[in-house]
């Protein structure tokens, strides 16, 4: 568990970083400089190295030059699993003479990692630009850095803006960062910071792709207790919810609307699946606010898929206007206190309020094991008889399939033995295979509640009912059922 006490963490860099608005910088150093001391403002000119193969970013590396007037810094930090608001990685920084990196110096640990000849390959990549404003803020007895950091990251010909505070724990108690947040957010609209300044100059080097974003891997050491595992894929959630959030406010996009509910559903899977060894006066509150906002996307999510199934039977107005009322709602949810509040409130949960100690946590690899075995028995039993299964019944057992499959993403890195391996692959592909047959049938229920929500049940009635499809989609339901059953374990 993180400690709570800077004076643990020497040799660390540990910081809050939060992403702002232009437009609220001004109130946002005002009500800083309440609390704090002189202001500096500085140009800083960032530059990024590493090999052509990005050798020192796949291992999770960052190596920089900064320009800081006539002085120039050199930096080495850490950060294998990638963050979300709270920061805290190994650094190492030295001053040197010249603008490229001494990777001769003793306390360099890059050559002995990577070998001399990767380092003879390293090539400056990006640079970042920007202007710095800079106080120290005292509060509840702690010393934190404030940052504001305004300008852009420019990699070949292209660039992105950047625009963020980072609050750095110099010294005292880590909830500090937490209420210096909470200040700030009362004076204008703050929200996790995701990306560092590296981060986002690798996403300038990266083919175009999708603007919505998948969760990463999780990974899992086996020697971590469970509490520790949930907070490694808790924050993977947090991540994954926050890059898709940040899509969906700027565009409206439809599918980084579906992956930010994705990663908040299963978010929502690791608090059940965990509840025996994480569960706290916190824990109800938390799962209940996450719930509150699961549902507002996902009223946008299923007009969404309804008007997928509607193309070429008619009424699309009348639902691309709802629709448009839908997507209106998740703007106004996002951009609301109580959404801002509610992941500032994880992540300072994530940070010190889930205990780990050996006694309260059994070894994850241990609890996984138990958890895979009980939910299978539960989607077996729950499956029985699919075929003639309610309505309500069926829904049932696709939230069980749903929370197996979270699971097995969730642990997949405990039972690395190439047997497991294989056997983890067959496992997945049933199962998925069965949650999008459930998610079909599931789809055709929803459409038509949906369309009874909004007075149009006489829209074509026969494309929701569409009898031989459902008998078919049914049928195939519990061949594949009882396929996954006969599956071997992987656990």
């Amino acid at each position: 568990m993180p400690t709570n006490d800077a004076a643990a963490l020497i040799g660390r860099e540990i910081e809050l970083k939060l992403e702002v608005s232009p437009a609220d910088i001004e109130q946002l150093a005002t009500a800083a400089s309440q609390v704090s001391g002189a202001v500096h403002a500085t140009m800083l000119t960032s530059v990024y190295f590493d090999t052509p193969d990005q050798m020192l970013y796949q291992a999770g590396v960052s190596l920089r030059v900064r320009h800081d007037g006539d002085r120039r810094i050199q930096t080495v930090k850490v950060d294998a699993s990638r963050g979300v608001g709270l920061f805290d990685r190994p650094e190492c920084e030295i001053e040197i003479e010249g603008d490229t990196p001494d990777l001769d110096d003793a306390r360099s640990e890059l050559t002995a990692r990577f070998g001399k000849k990767a380092m003879k390959r390293i090539v400056p990549v990006f640079r970042s630009d920007v202007t710095r404003t800079k106080m120290l803020a005292a509060i509840d007895d702690a010393a934190i850095e404030f940052v504001i950091d305004q300008g852009t990251v420019i990699a070949d010909n292209v660039s992105a803006p950047i625009c963020e505070i980072e609050l750095e724990l110099k010294s005292g108690a880590l909830s500090a960062l937490f209420a210096l947040a909470r200040r700030l957010g009362e004076a204008g609209a703050v929200r996790l910071g995701v990306l560092s300044k590296a981060e986002r100059g690798y996403l300038l080097l990266a083919p175009p792709s999708d603007s919505s974003s998948k969760a990463d891997p999780i990974m899992l050491d086996s020697d971590m207790t469970a509490a520790a595992a949930f907070r490694t894929i808790a924050w993977s959630c947090l991540r994954q919810y926050r890059l898709n959030e940040t899509v969906l406010i700027a565009t409206g996009d439809a599918d980084a609307l579906h992956q930010a509910r994705v990663a908040l559903r299963r978010l929502r899977s690791a608090l059940s699946l965990f509840k025996s060894v994480i569960e706290d006066e916190s824990y109800d509150r938390l799962r209940s606010e996450l719930r509150w906002l699961s549902g507002v996307l996902g009223e946008a999510r299923n007009l969404d898929v309804l008007i997928e199934l509607a193309r070429g039977i008619g009424g699309l107005d009348r639902l691309q206007t709802e629709r448009a009322g839908a997507y209106k709602l998740v703007g106004e949810t996002l951009a609301a206190p109580r959404t801002r509040r509610l992941m500032l409130d994880l992540a300072e949960w994530l940070t010190l309020g889930i205990q780990d100690e050996a006694h309260t946590s059994p070894l994850v690899v241990d609890f996984a094991t138990h958890r895979l075995e009980h939910l299978r028995k539960r989607l077996k039993k729950n499956g029985t008889h699919f075929a003639e299964l309610s309505d309500e019944d069926r829904h049932r057992v696709r939230i069980d399939a749903k929370k197996m499959r979270y699971a097995t993403e969730f642990f997949k890195s405990l039972y690395p033995a190439k047997k497991s391996a294989r056997r983890h692959k067959r496992f997945r592909n049933a199962l998925e295979t069965f949650q999008t047959i459930l998610g079909d049938l599931n789809d055709q229920v929803t459409g038509r509640l949906v369309l009874e929500r909004l007075g149009l049940s006489n829209l074509c009635p026969e494309a929701w009912s569409i009898p031989a499809n459902r008998s078919r989609l049914i049928d195939q339901g519990a061949a594949t059922y009882g396929s996954l059953l006969e599956v071997e374990r992987f656990w």
